[in-house]
């Protein structure tokens, strides 16, 4: 980062380099890898530090619905949502 931001700022063609007057920079720690249970409260791992967001993320969300519904769980209405009214109006003003 450091070589990039020298390369940068030496871009002006000015004789003196323009001096960087501040610099903001975070770490971004990964937390537990796994999840728990603990009566009706419900613990998630840590996101992944990955740039893209990966499937397994929701995995313990999967999980927790489960317990959550019980016998009621249908695996077809997992995250199966029903339109909101009016939500498709729109889409006629940009054809």
């Amino acid at each position: 980062m450091e070589l990039a931001l020298d390369a940068f700022v030496g871009v002006t063609g000015d004789d003196v380099a323009p001096q960087v007057l501040y610099k903001l920079q975070y770490e971004q720690l990964s937390g537990s890898d796994t999840s728990e249970v603990d009566g009706p409260v419900f613990t998630f791992h840590a996101p992944s530090t990955s740039l893209s967001f990966n499937d397994s993320t929701l995995e313990p969300v999967h999980e927790a619905w489960k317990k959550v519904m019980g016998d009621a769980a249908a695996e077809s209405e997992y995250l199966s949502f029903e339109d909101r009214e009016g939500a498709m109006e729109d889409d006629d003003v940009y054809e």
